[in-house]
């Protein structure tokens, strides 16, 4: 009960400020700083349906190959990460809070750097070349593949533990530039929508999916293995090549980037075709 009141006290003052924030501020209208060449203001109606918003997503190449990329690369992390802690317990025989001080530096301290990585490198880098929305999550995913099968091959769980936050980072450098690139396609009323669209995917298929699919790996290694460290080893290490399945698409992201968004052109120099 103590603790139920806590959190009703602690909530007060939030709703406080939201109804002062309601009555006093005044939103501004959606997209009035946007472009007014975006593609998405002058190819579509002003209102859209649900369906319309997913067949108009899917039929440009770059947003299809980037929702792609990021459910692909959604597989990977949230099967993975499920296996994470039972990873380091297997093949390393550490205790249950060594297994959650790795997983929170390779998984929460990693994924917290690489969103906001992410998000400044694209914007920093797109301002010679807007490609590089589509460019930092195919390079940080493509690098990341390769470092995580290095990180699960090691024989210290310490050095795996730090190996294994430098894919952690690069990988969650594909999240920000993916939402950008989205929202720079649909009208400025749609992005919400279009969110919902690309988290519902993630959601129903990476998170449904991937640990899944992992989970299924790694059982088949322990039976034909014999180890159950050397079946989690070594289905993690298989695991990780869906992040160079995921950066392919991303590749591909940029050959059709400013048929897709031409008002993003003006930046371009220096990616070649």
């Amino acid at each position: 009960m103590a603790g139920a009141l806590a959190f009703v006290l602690a909530g007060i003052p939030g709703l406080i400020l939201a109804v002062l924030i309601r009555f006093s501020l005044r939103e501004p209208p959606r997209g009035a700083l946007d472009a007014a060449s975006s593609v998405a203001e002058h190819a579509v109606p002003a209102t859209s349906s649900l369906l319309e918003v997913a067949k108009r997503m899917f039929r440009a190449p770059t947003i299809r190959h980037s929702i792609i990329g990021c459910v692909i690369v959604t597989v990977a992390a949230y099967g993975t990460h499920q296996f994470t802690a039972p990873f380091f317990i297997r093949a390393f025989a550490v205790s249950y809070a060594q297994a959650g001080i790795a997983f929170g530096v390779t998984v929460g301290a990693a994924s917290a750097i690489g969103l906001l990585l992410g998000g400044f490198l694209a914007d920093r880098v797109a301002r010679r070349d807007a490609r590089w929305y589509a460019g930092v999550p195919a390079i940080g995913v493509l690098l990341s593949g390769p470092l995580y099968m290095l990180g699960f091959i090691q024989q210290n769980w310490i050095v795996s533990m730090l190996l294994l936050v430098i894919p952690g980072v690069l990988h969650f450098t594909y999240l920000g530039p993916t939402v950008s690139m989205l929202h720079n396609y649909v009208r400025a009323n749609e992005r919400a929508t279009a969110s919902a669209i690309l988290l519902l995917l993630t959601s129903l298929i990476g998170l449904g999916l991937g640990p899944w699919i992992v989970g299924l790996i790694i059982d088949a290694l322990i039976a034909s293995t014999g180890s159950q460290a050397v079946g989690t080893r070594y289905g993690m290490v298989i695991s990780s090549l869906f992040y160079l399945w995921g950066a392919g698409h991303y590749f591909w992201a940029i050959r059709s980037f400013f048929n897709d968004l031409p008002a993003l052109r003006d930046s371009a120099k220096n990616i070649p075709s």
